[in-house]
């Protein structure tokens, strides 16, 4: 072996250790765990000062510079399958240099409370192009039907409606001719909606179900008062925008506390059942 050949081996050998370790996520299912999964990559790689590869998310520009592909093996692997439980402590207090692959769900308000500023403000901040002109005094609701459930007993909306002045009601939702939002009536609501979510759901990809979904969350983001329902997509465009008022469901018997409040003086708790009885609704009833 020749003395050149040698060198350039080293060489080469120096330049794949001299770049930065990553970290890697697999983005999870729809937007709402997507925007959860990224935040938890983005942290671990900020605090370690690592790269940060993952798919872009459509709508977020500051996404959209993190490559999607795996990175090579210039360093060894250190993988982390999660369901809500991340030891991001412990992860970034080892400094051993490795890749580090996550994969799961990470619906913690907690992970990411000591950075929900830079996250509204830089990671996750909205296209400004697809955010509305809306009157600050009107108010937008959102309803979730996917997988055949709603999210809390229609009483949870009547409690918040009643605990505010607005204008004009809009309503955003999943499933925009379901029979559960004639209880609405008498608010004279507005559906933002026009398109059944589970017409489309399940025959095309879950980042083109993304990519169609994020017209509501830029329109519910845009409110300066926001109702939301049990759904990390509404709870996302709710933390995301600008609102001086929100009202989120709080149900520890049915259980969504796994988020945590968000200790804001925004936020107004209304404790209720998260999931409607069977009786209430039935699978027809969504395309009656």
């Amino acid at each position: 072996m020749n003395k050149q050949y040698v060198v350039l081996l080293l060489l080469l050998s120096q330049a794949a250790y001299a770049t930065k370790p990553v970290v890697y996520i697999d983005l999870p299912a729809l937007l709402g765990n997507r925007l959860w999964g990224f935040c938890v990559a983005k942290i671990i790689a900020t605090e370690l000062d690592y790269d940060l590869h993952c798919k872009s998310i459509w709508g977020f520009p500051n996404t959209y510079s993190y490559t999607p592909h795996i990175p090579g093996n210039a360093y060894s692997w250190e993988h982390h399958e999660c369901h809500h439980d991340i030891d991001i402590a412990g992860i970034t207090r080892n400094k051993t240099p490795r890749n580090i692959s996550i994969n799961g769900y990470f619906q913690k308000y907690q992970y990411i409370e000591p950075y929900a500023d830079i996250i509204r403000k830089e990671w996750l901040k909205i296209d400004p192009a697809m955010l509305h002109a809306v009157d600050k005094d009107d108010i937008v609701v959102h309803v979730r039907f996917h997988v055949g459930q709603a999210p809390t007993n229609f009483e949870y909306y009547e409690k918040a409606l009643a605990m505010t002045h607005y204008k004009q009601l809009y309503i955003c939702t999943d499933e925009p001719f379901h029979p559960y939002l004639k209880q609405f009536e008498p608010y004279n609501p507005i559906i933002k909606s026009t398109q059944s979510f589970e017409s489309y759901f399940y025959s095309t990809s879950w980042d083109e179900v993304t990519r169609k979904n994020i017209g509501d969350f830029a329109f519910m983001a845009s409110f300066n008062k926001i109702i939301i329902s049990y759904s990390t997509y509404a709870w996302w465009a709710a933390f995301l925008s600008n609102a001086t008022e929100i009202y989120a469901p709080w149900s520890p018997r049915t259980g969504n506390t796994h988020y945590g409040k968000v200790n804001e003086a925004r936020y107004t708790y209304i404790e209720t059942d998260v999931v409607l009885r069977s009786q209430d609704m039935t699978t027809t009833e969504a395309y009656d």
